[in-house]
């Protein structure tokens, strides 16, 4: 369940999908494919077991909420309604990429994490079967962002122009639209 001050953020009605201006991330393992395939599964599922507590316990401490893992990919949130809220997330967001990447290339030698924000509307709330409803969101947006193909963290245009200065200023317009971070 999401923690109880992201949800407190919301304002979510229980039970009610509602529209919510959020930050969303998606962060993914570069060659995760070549680096499994010479694994066994269960060692790979237990390197990917600890890599998602550890990322979600990252988002949770900052005030964001990991949604959920898929394959090697993980899918967050973090309020976004505000220009505060919306440095912080990509703030917490780029702490997140430094610590995730060093552990997986520590526990996944030739891997690394590349990172994807975006910023706008989607409808959020519980879904799934009836006795395992889970807290996800749908838009456009959310497809947009898992579009998104950075080499290493990227930020989406309508999330870089709502940044601060500050922030807009780590950041070079890549040629295929997106943000990249300036390394």
């Amino acid at each position: 369940m999401p923690s109880s001050s992201f949800i407190a953020s919301l304002h979510l009605d229980p039970g009610e999908p509602a529209e919510r201006d959020l930050v969303i991330g998606f962060y993914d393992v570069a060659f995760y494919t070549k680096w499994s395939a010479s694994r066994r599964p269960l060692e790979v599922f237990r390197l990917f077991a600890d890599y998602f507590i550890h990322s979600g316990q990252l988002i949770d401490l900052s005030g964001g909420y990991f949604v959920k893992a898929i394959g090697d990919s993980g899918l967050f949130v973090y309020p976004g309604a505000t220009d505060d809220q919306i440095d912080n997330a990509i703030g917490s967001s780029l702490n997140l990429h430094c610590e995730v990447d060093s552990w997986i290339r520590a526990g996944a030698s030739g891997c690394r994490v590349k990172m994807q924000l975006n910023w706008g509307t989607v409808a959020c709330g519980y879904v799934g079967a009836a006795a395992d409803k889970r807290f996800d969101i749908y838009g456009s947006v959310v497809n947009e962002t898992a579009l998104m193909r950075p080499d290493h963290f990227a930020l989406a245009d309508t999330l870089h122009r709502r940044a601060s200065k500050s922030i807009q200023g780590q950041f070079i317009k890549s040629p295929t639209g997106i943000w990249e971070l300036i390394t």
